[in-house]
């Protein structure tokens, strides 16, 4: 497993997560995918929507599909590390928030304001309740929102 960086050590779910998987560098992105958390997989790889990881298959085929330029996609998690919670792989609201103040926030919301902004996928509803509003859910999925990512510290600071 990647191993996380000294940032996650004072995280509450330091204990709980596995691996750590860092966004997949582009050099002029097209598109900001964000998931909610990793898989083993990528987790043991650390790399996001892994090519050989059953989400990362699907999510890089559709789009494909769907004509994204699937090497120009920064494929990103809301947590950084595998997390589970019980049976679920579900990533919890303060695990994101965490992640979203120490590593993920404020390079989401350079690659997404300003004339080469890129837009954002929320793939899973996890991500899109954080991102959108506890509202998310079903009758979101395929929606587009234009909006800011939100501007979130961690709870202490």
């Amino acid at each position: 497993m990647k191993p996380k960086p000294a940032a996650c050590d004072s995280c509450p779910f330091a204990s709980q997560g596995r691996g750590y998987a860092a966004p997949t560098p582009v050099a002029q992105p097209a598109l900001l995918a964000i998931g909610q958390g990793p898989g083993q997989v990528e987790a043991n790889t650390g790399i996001p929507f892994h090519p050989a990881a059953p989400a990362g298959r699907e999510l890089r085929a559709q789009l494909a599909a769907a004509g994204w330029p699937v090497e120009r996609v920064v494929f990103d998690n809301a947590t950084r590390c595998w997390i589970r919670v019980g049976k679920s792989d579900e990533a919890p609201q303060a695990a994101i928030a965490e992640c979203y103040a120490r590593h993920w926030g404020a390079p989401a919301q350079a690659l997404t304001t300003g004339p080469a902004a890129v837009p954002v996928l929320a793939v899973g509803t996890p991500i899109a309740k954080f991102l959108i509003g506890p509202w998310a859910g079903l009758r979101t999925a395929g929606a587009v929102y234009e909006r800011t990512l939100p501007e979130r510290t961690l709870p202490n600071g």
